[in-house]
């Protein structure tokens, strides 16, 4: 469950930095910054590896690429 936690709340924190870095021209990026930000995702990535044949991880998969069914 710690990882799943980790790997949600990194996928969530990532896509919020690239709406910032896609949208927002004022924000000045630090070096320091952005490489904490690979190694976070590359651990949330790690965290995966290790959960993703865990009948909550598929859940959770499933959950973020919605009904196959929806319109």
């Amino acid at each position: 469950m710690r990882h799943l936690h980790s790997v949600a709340e990194m996928f969530y924190l990532a896509q919020q930095q690239r709406h910032t870095a896609d949208y927002d021209n004022a924000k000045r990026w630090k070096r320091s910054e952005v490489l904490s930000l690979i190694q976070e995702v590359a651990a949330a990535f790690q965290s995966w590896r290790d959960i993703r044949e865990e009948p909550l991880a598929q859940a959770y998969l499933f959950s973020l690429l919605g009904h196959p069914k929806a319109n």
